[in-house]
């Protein structure tokens, strides 16, 4: 039998108590087990995470998707820091790298903000359609809305923190003209406001079904389109409205934002459709081919 230095004792009949162990040994054996329980913890992290090749060691992702969910795209949710709404708050997006990503270390990509309730169901739509050639290859940034942020809020955000973010953990194509911004329902006013405010960033936007304000209440979206009416115009942003045609307020107040925007001379395509309830997915059946050569288009590829 070995004692616990290795050296043969003819004398026992069992391991020794760990009570006889001499003070000077435990330092070493703490040691030893600290090394061996690190390796263990840390080994799965690193394989869970599908992100740390494309990425900063700055990102974390979090709220990993399910397997079924994950198997369309290269895609995960992060948080990042939103400095604009305090000091230590953070934010999530859901990020969905398009076919072609890991093939080419130098190749960068257009980026597509999309804003809506539903956005993995969203991505495995769109990048489904990347793999068959329809649409356009580009990077997907999904940001989770949050329910008591107003439409400033959020378009603040994006602006200030999620773009500058994505730009520095991500192969982007960084100009105006390849970077979009679509919202869906109550992604449709932050959508408006960030490209109407910021030309110089977002070359191209869609809104399907906006929750537009009240007559009475868009005063303020009137007074930015005016303002930036001139930026718009030489920037040729691309800009497609859907409205649901179902629903008659709705389909009146985007109707009056095309008009609006027609006569400063900003061109937009403006329809109306039977969205219903599902109104993303209404669109895409609708629109068919056209949903993606929009973005063909727009974002020049």
């Amino acid at each position: 039998m070995l004692d616990i230095r290795g050296r043969l004792d003819p004398t026992a009949e069992s391991v020794r108590s760990p009570t006889t162990l001499r003070m000077d040994d435990r330092p070493m054996l703490r040691l030893i087990a600290l090394l061996l329980f690190s390796c263990f913890i840390l080994l799965p992290v690193a394989e869970a995470d599908p992100l740390r090749a494309h990425e900063d060691t700055e990102a974390r992702p979090s709220d990993s998707l399910s397997q079924e969910e994950d198997q369309s795209a290269s895609s995960s949710w992060f948080r990042y820091p939103a400095a604009s709404q305090g000091q230590h708050a953070e934010a999530a997006v859901l990020i969905a790298l398009p076919p072609g990503y890991q093939d080419v270390s130098s190749r960068r990509f257009p980026v597509l903000y999309w804003l809506g309730q539903d956005a993995p169901a969203a991505m495995r739509r769109m990048t489904a359609a990347m793999r068959a050639g329809d649409m356009p290859p580009v990077i997907l940034a999904m940001p989770r809305l949050e329910p008591a942020a107003s439409a400033e809020q959020t378009a603040q955000t994006i602006a200030q923190d999620l773009l500058p973010w994505v730009d520095r953990h991500f192969r982007t194509l960084t100009t105006a003209g390849h970077r979009a911004v679509e919202g869906v329902a109550e992604g449709g006013l932050p959508a408006l406001t960030l490209a109407v405010r910021q030309p110089e960033l977002f070359g191209a936007l869609s809104a399907i079904a906006p929750r537009l304000p009240s007559a009475g209440e868009s005063a303020a979206l009137w007074q930015q389109i005016d303002h930036q009416a001139d930026a718009l115009w030489r920037a040729e942003s691309h800009i497609r409205l859907v409205a649901d045609a179902g629903n008659p307020s709705e389909a009146r107040a985007v109707a009056v934002l095309a008009d609006h925007l027609q006569a400063q001379g900003i061109a937009n395509q403006a329809q109306a459709l039977n969205l219903g309830a599902v109104g993303f997915e209404r669109a895409l059946e609708s629109m068919g081919a056209d949903y993606f050569g929009f973005w063909r288009e727009a974002l020049r590829v």
